[in-house]
């Protein structure tokens, strides 16, 4: 009796579980007769129940460049896990980790072309460094009324050079993050107010740290967003419900200081528009992405808190059923004087993108940097993706 009740149960759990594979691949042409083909696979599951709900994720990232001399491949693993537990109908826990290790050229080429531009970005031909990223987090989420809820986060995180020797370029920095915030829910509309910090070393013997308070307003204009209020500008929704369409509005402040003498303390504005409207299925239709920031951030280079102003944009334009015409871009801006590095950086994209069939894409077109010299490259991009259920 138990050999038949455990297989019962075994398949019963199987039921819950789903998957998700796809490959992403883009070939480049490159200034100079040299060419990289990035490669991106990628493997998820997700189990989901009533109470309980895992999920993991792996997404290497690998370049292989020719010719040889700028160096033959660079791989860069990635992966991501997550549980939720519901402990009971009002009160959830969910804990996740995330992190990436291997090698890298911070070449502009290997980000995504909305991406606005790090402060350590580098040309197409750069040397390779290795780097660790990892974050850890557990978030305490309580409902109490429809409208009310509340949410209460701590974590750790590790950034920067994976071996010792690559320290004076990227130093390690490792950081302890807090962050508490209540959301109120109207039918289209979530007003939420939180405060934030955290407190981090760097592998120059210097501190940081960093205490923030800001209030936000989100508005949903389609019913796809209207079902997602509360969850934060995100693709994950019933397809069924229509294209995404919404907007948030932030504002706030921060005090940043650190034992760095060229961190002073100060108190400083922070600042975040997005919106977002997905094009329709019809013909000439119109969708945009436009994501604007002002905050304080890390810089890479030398682990102090920096203010960095950002632009992400994506336009889409519905030319066919299964064919759009896309402008992407990312632009940074560092109003403080940086020693070795330009204080803004910008890269653009642009082509067309056609659905072969479901999960299968090609895209063709030109991506644009510049850092501040100008360089360019010819881009064709395959993806495939393919989902079920065991």
């Amino acid at each position: 009796m138990f050999g038949p009740a455990l297989a019962a149960g075994l398949l019963l759990a199987l039921g819950q579980l789903q998957w998700n594979a796809g490959l992403r691949a883009e070939g480049r042409a490159l200034q100079g007769s040299a060419g990289d083909l990035q490669l991106e696979p990628l493997v998820a599951v997700e189990s989901l129940s009533r109470d309980i709900a895992l999920s993991a994720r792996y997404d290497p990232q690998v370049i292989l460049r020719t010719p040889t001399s700028r160096g033959p491949f660079d791989a860069l693993h990635r992966g991501a896990l997550s549980a939720a537990l519901r402990l009971d109908p009002d009160t959830s826990i969910t804990a996740s980790q995330s992190a990436s290790a291997g090698s890298t050229d911070f070449s502009w080429l290997a980000l995504s072309p909305t991406t606005p531009p790090p402060t350590n970005v580098q040309g197409a031909v750069a040397p390779t460094v290795s780097v660790l990223n990892a974050a850890t987090s557990l978030t305490l989420g309580e409902r109490f009324s429809h409208q009310l809820s509340a949410s209460l986060t701590g974590g750790f995180a590790i950034s920067g050079a994976l071996h010792d020797r690559d320290l004076p370029v990227l130093p390690r920095t490792r950081t302890i993050p807090l962050a508490a915030s209540a959301t109120w829910t109207e039918l289209r509309d979530t007003f939420t107010v939180g405060a934030n910090g955290s407190f981090g070393s760097v592998s120059t013997g210097f501190t940081t740290g960093y205490v923030g308070a800001s209030a936000a307003w989100r508005h949903a204009f389609s019913a796809a967003s209207r079902h997602g209020l509360g969850a934060g500008v995100t693709d994950r929704r019933d397809p069924a419900l229509g294209p995404l369409y919404e907007t948030e509005l932030r504002g706030g402040v921060a005090l940043v200081g650190g034992s760095d003498p060229t961190q002073h303390r100060q108190l400083v504005p922070t600042a975040a528009l997005a919106l977002l409207r997905e094009a329709p299925p019809g013909r000439g239709s119109l969708g945009a992405r436009v994501a604007l920031r002002y905050a304080p951030e890390i810089d890479p280079v030398t682990g102090a808190y920096r203010q960095r102003g950002e632009l992400s944009t994506s336009l889409d334009l519905r030319l066919d059923r299964d064919l759009l015409a896309y402008a992407e871009g990312g632009l940074g801006v560092t109003p403080d004087p940086l020693p070795f590095y330009p204080r803004a950086l910008a890269q653009e994209a642009f082509g067309l993108r056609y659905e072969v069939m479901r999960g299968v894409g090609v895209s063709v077109g030109a991506r644009i940097a510049q850092l501040p010299a100008t360089e360019w490259a010819g881009v064709v991009t395959t993806t495939l993706s393919q989902h079920g259920r065991f």
